[in-house]
C-alpha cells in the first residue's frame, strides 16, 4: 500500500475525536428592579441574582460567542457553565438559567464598592425594562427569556459553582446551528418571593480572571467536506501526484496538513486560491495542468517545501497564513501542489491535481 493510499484510508477509518472549549462571555450584565429603568452595570466586576433585603429582584444576563468559537456543523455532547459566587448573606437558593429569547446590551455603566445598587445606565446597557438603554425594550418587565429552565443548581456559600445538563447542551446546539437566536440565558433564582436570597458572581471584567465565567463545551466536530478536481500527469517516479489532506478541517482546531504523492524528491510548494481554472478542468503549465486560480482569485503561495520518500508535506498554521489567504470558518478553498521534476524534461516542473475544501 503506497503512503497516499494509507492516509486515506487512516481518514476513512479514524473517528470523528471530541474537543473541549473553555468559553468566556463576550457580554454579561445585571437587571436590576427599577421600573425608570436608570441603573445597570454593564462594566462592573459583578453581576448579581436574587432578592435583595429590600425585596428588589436582580437578574443576570450572560452570552457566549458560541458559533464564533466552535465549528459548524459539530455536535455539542455536554454544555457547563461555571460561576464564581463571591458575597451572600443568604443559605442555600437555587437558581436557574433561563434561555434569553431577545437580544439586550452591555455598555460602560461600572458600579463602585460592592455593587449591589448598580450605577447609572448607559446608552446600550440592559436594564430592567431596556433590551438597550434608553429606548430598546423588553417586552416584559425583567427580561424576555423562556419560562422552562435550561439547568439548575444550588448556591450556597462562597465558591464555585457548576450548571449542567442535557437541555444546557441543546441551547448551544441550537446556538450553534442558529447564531441569530443566540441571546444567551438569564440567571434568576426559582423563587422570587422571599427577601434577603441575592447571590453575587463575579463577571467577566473581574480582575481575577481564573474565577470569572466560564461555559465549557465539550463537542465532536463535523466530518469535513472536500473533493478532488482537475487531473495530474505521471512525472519522473512513474505515477502521477495527487493531493489529499490529513488532520481536522476546523479552523479552531488548527491541525490542517497537506500532503502531495508521489513526487520526486525536490522543492515543491503548495498554493491556493478560492477560484479553479477552466471550470475545474484546468489549463496546460508546466508538464500538467493549472488548477487553481482564475479571473480576480489570485493565488496565494506557501512557503517552498524539501519532499521526502516522493512526499511533499506542510502543516497550515491558520494563524501564520499571508494576508490575502487568511481561511475561516464557513470559507472554501482550492488547493494544488507544484514541485520541481528535472529527471521529468520538459519544463521540468509539474503539478498535483486539485483539492477542494469548506472548513468548520
Amino acid at each position: 500500500m503506497n503512503y497516499l493510499a494509507a492516509v486515506s484510508l487512516l481518514l476513512i477509518a479514524t473517528p470523528s475525536i471530541a474537543d473541549v472549549i473553555e468559553l468566556t462571555p463576550e457580554a454579561d450584565n445585571t437587571m436590576y428592579e427599577l421600573t425608570t429603568g436608570l441603573t445597570s452595570n454593564g462594566a462592573g466586576d459583578y453581576i448579581f441574582s436574587g432578592v435583595t433585603q429590600n425585596g428588589r429582584v436582580r437578574r443576570a444576563l450572560l452570552q457566549f460567542d458560541v458559533d464564533g468559537l466552535i465549528p459548524a456543523g459539530s455536535t455539542i455532547n455536554s454544555v457547563s457553565l461555571r460561576l464564581r459566587m463571591s458575597m451572600t448573606i443568604a443559605g442555600n437558593q437555587n437558581l436557574r438559567l433561563h434561555r434569553a429569547t431577545n437580544s439586550w446590551g452591555e455598555a460602560g455603566s461600572d458600579a463602585s464598592g460592592e455593587e449591589g445598587g448598580g450605577a447609572l445606565s448607559l446608552p446600550g446597557d440592559a436594564t430592567w425594562i431596556h433590551r438597550s438603554f434608553p429606548d430598546v425594550f423588553w417586552s416584559s418587565f425583567g427580561g424576555d427569556f423562556s419560562g422552562s429552565s435550561s439547568a439548575s443548581t444550588t448556591v450556597g456559600g462562597d465558591g464555585a459553582y457548576i450548571w449542567s445538563s442535557g437541555a444546557l447542551a441543546g441551547d448551544v446546539q441550537d446556538m450553534l446551528d442558529n447564531p441569530g437566536g443566540n441571546f444567551g440565558w438569564v440567571l434568576k433564582h426559582a423563587n422570587e418571593g422571599p427577601f434577603q436570597t441575592a447571590k453575587r458572581f463575579n463577571s467577566r471584567e473581574n480582575s481575577q480572571v481564573s474565577t470569572r465565567p466560564t461555559l465549557v463545551v465539550d463537542y465532536t466536530p463535523g466530518s469535513c467536506t472536500d473533493s478532488n478536481f482537475c487531473s495530474s500527469t505521471a512525472n519522473s517516479t512513474g505515477s502521477a501526484a495527487l493531493i489529499t489532506r490529513s488532520g481536522s478541517c476546523s479552523v479552531a482546531a488548527n491541525s490542517f496538513t497537506l500532503l502531495a504523492s508521489p513526487v520526486p524528491n525536490s522543492v515543491g510548494i503548495f498554493f491556493y486560491s478560492l477560484g479553479q481554472t477552466g471550470g475545474g478542468a484546468g489549463t496546460p503549465f508546466g508538464n500538467g495542468l493549472r488548477c487553481v486560480g482564475n479571473g480576480s482569485n489570485q493565488i496565494v503561495r506557501l512557503k517552498p517545501k524539501i519532499a521526502s520518500g516522493n512526499l511533499l508535506s506542510d502543516a497550515l498554521d491558520f494563524t501564520m497564513l499571508p494576508a490575502n489567504g487568511q481561511i475561516s470558518p464557513g470559507s472554501t478553498w482550492n488547493f494544488q501542489a507544484w514541485f520541481r521534476d528535472v529527471p521529468g524534461g520538459g519544463a521540468q516542473f509539474d503539478l498535483s491535481d486539485g483539492l477542494q475544501v469548506t472548513f468548520q
